[in-house]
């Protein structure tokens, strides 16, 4: 039994120092895997001292490059955030522990005291530099600092001032607020500005008044005016004529040293009174005399500039007018004069008059561009002109024998006027001119030539193609005449054959001709229709300016002829459709005015359709 018990006790020995070998061997390489690397975590700074309020930046790093883990031991004293910002929050001290997130390097800890508020005193505060006079208060920064960090205004010291305008010492309270407690003085010095240096002078040009003149200047220092008897005084020579004159500016009390400047007694200024003789390209001005001066120069403003220019020196003071050349028709201009003296070789200019003279010029000749008549009215249109107010329209009256003005047209952007309840079949004749306005003055631009325009009873033969081949009365010797005795309408970009035809004006068929068949072009007349091919002719009376006329109006080179003769025709009725017979070389309407009594008559005369007929 002993034997045994023996022997188990040994057994259960052999098993547990077994087991206990075996966690050794666990164990030992897990804890020698977890620092055994040599992987370290390393801080720049280890013991951090701060106020209530302010943080700091922990700078640290892992040498495995891993995550970084940071917490405060008492978020009381201070927090921190996942980057290592430190907040403090409360007076006390504590640690923020640094630790790897894999546990792979044993943690670093940083130390955090927040101080109680600090005395102002022992912040390190930089001397103040000196300053220059400025006539206003002098309210330097300070530049602070305790330890690593700067102080910053109004949320660690407040600051008062004394004595910080006029030269000598000043003084600069600082009060320690929120981290800092307790105040401090510290003078900085207030320097004499220099009046050649530190201050800014100007002077303007005087009008000479034959008495000694004494203008102020302009003194400035930053945004400060100088005062004077306060910051400087003043004395003055050649300070009656015209010329240059001379300041001596001395210092006194907060400014020291002595300057002198120069500023120009000038002659009076003058005005213009009127302007006259006005043309396209030029005007007359006229202005008051002036007396003691070598002079005028007139000035014209200048729209690029945005000022007034020289346009013109007068060198007689008894010349008290001036044509200005070169100037646009139909402008308006601002004028301004002044005076100007000699004097030893240099000039001295009055300043430019207070009025200005408005003045314009005449416009632009006008012209009529197209009159078109219809049967009970006539539209002008006209050339527009530049810097027109705007057109007068006159009209030719047969009793009177002359012209009437019957419409004003207002402004610049309207080029055309209708004439309306006009007798058609009348002649009337036109005339336009443009005019200008200016302060209630009125300038006229030339009239226009005369036109003229018959009122029409006549519409256009072929609707919808416009295109002119041969015009009236033009020379060629393919005419037996030697010149073309009607208008050719012709296709242009679209085949006119076949195209319809209509009477122009109404009447009686005098005559047809519809046997042709040769309905292409041709080189030479092949005799049919007496070269006019197809055709119809239809005659018809009216008056023209009150005499009456017999009027035949052919039609020819037609493909077909749709109307009988001794047939009544209306206006717009259709007669038939264009082709090319007779002598054509190529589809196209012939279309012929004659004067003529009756179909044998002598042809008393041809008129040109394009006078009569509008599309």
């Amino acid at each position: 039994m002993n034997i045994h018990k023996n022997l188990d006790n040994k057994i259960i020995k052999t098993a547990l120092t077994t087991l206990f070998i075996a966690l050794i061997c666990v164990i030992i390489p897990v804890a020698i895997t977890s620092y055994a690397l040599g992987n370290e975590i390393e801080v720049s700074k280890s013991v951090f001292n701060l106020t209530i309020g302010q943080t700091a930046q922990i700078e640290a790093k892992i040498s495995s490059g891993g995550t970084l883990i940071y917490k405060s031991e008492d978020e009381g004293i201070c927090t921190v955030d996942e980057n290592g910002l430190i907040t403090a929050v409360a007076f006390g001290s504590t640690r923020i522990c640094v630790s790897a997130q894999d546990e792979t390097a044993e943690p670093v800890y940083c130390e955090v005291n927040v101080k109680h508020p600090i005395n102002i005193n022992d912040v390190e505060i930089l001397e103040i530099p000196n300053h220059t006079y400025k006539g206003v208060e002098i309210t330097p920064d300070v530049n602070a600092e305790y330890e690593d960090y700067k102080l910053v205004k109004d949320i660690d010291y407040t600051l008062t001032y004394t004595n910080n305008i006029n030269v000598g010492t000043a003084a600069v309270t600082v009060k320690g607020i929120g981290n800092f407690t307790g105040e401090k003085t510290l003078e900085f010095i207030i320097d004499a500005a220099n009046i050649n240096s530190d201050v800014t002078i100007s002077v303007e040009n005087v009008t000479y008044t034959g008495s000694a003149v004494t203008p102020d200047i302009l003194a400035i220092i930053d945004d400060y005016k100088l005062v004077l008897g306060k910051d400087y005084t003043l004395s003055y020579s050649n300070n009656i004529d015209v010329g240059t004159a001379t300041i001596t500016i001395t210092g006194i009390e907060n400014v020291t040293g002595i300057r002198v400047i120069e500023f120009k007694i000038v002659p009076k200024a003058n005005s213009l009174t009127s302007y006259g003789s006005s043309k396209k390209t030029s005007l007359k001005l006229h202005w008051t005399k002036a007396s003691g001066i070598t002079g005028y120069k007139i000035f014209v403003y200048d729209s690029l500039l945005k000022d007034y220019a020289l346009i013109k020196t007068i060198s007689d003071p008894n010349t008290l007018s001036c044509t200005i050349k070169g100037l646009k028709a139909g402008n308006a201009y601002n004028f301004k004069i002044a005076t100007y003296c000699i004097v030893d070789g240099a000039d001295y200019i009055s300043f430019l008059s207070s009025d200005v003279l408005a003045a314009m010029t005449v416009p632009a000749d006008s012209k009529i561009v197209q009159l078109l008549g219809k049967n009970h009215s006539v539209q002008i249109r006209w050339k527009k002109i530049e810097g027109a107010s705007g057109y007068i329209i006159y009209r030719y009256n047969k009793k009177t024998k002359k012209y009437v003005k019957i419409a004003k047209i207002k402004g610049n952007t309207k080029f055309t006027y209708t004439n309306k309840k006009l007798k058609k079949s009348t002649t009337y004749k036109y005339k336009v001119k443009a005019y200008k306005e200016l302060n209630g003055k009125t300038l006229n631009g030339k009239i226009s030539a005369k036109k003229s325009v018959l009122t029409l009873s006549f519409r256009w033969p072929v609707p919808g193609y416009y295109y002119i081949s041969q015009t009236y009365n033009n020379k060629s010797s393919m005419y037996a005449s030697g010149s073309h005795s009607g208008t050719d309408i012709a296709s242009n970009g679209k085949s006119i054959k076949g195209a319809k035809i209509i009477a122009s004006r109404g009447g009686i068929v005098d005559s047809i001709n519809k046997g042709c068949k040769h309905n292409y072009g041709k080189t030479k007349s092949c005799g049919c229709g007496g070269g006019f091919g197809n055709y119809v002719v239809v005659r018809s009376t009216f008056k023209i300016d009150g005499k009456k006329i017999t009027l035949r109006v052919i039609y020819g080179h037609m493909t077909s002829v749709k109307v009988k003769v001794g047939q009544y025709i209306s206006s717009g009725q259709k007669l038939g459709t264009v082709g090319s017979t007779g002598y054509s070389t190529g589809p196209h309407l012939h279309f012929e005015f004659r004067v003529q009594d009756n179909p044998y008559a002598k042809i008393k005369k041809r008129l040109d359709p394009l006078k009569y007929v509008k599309h």
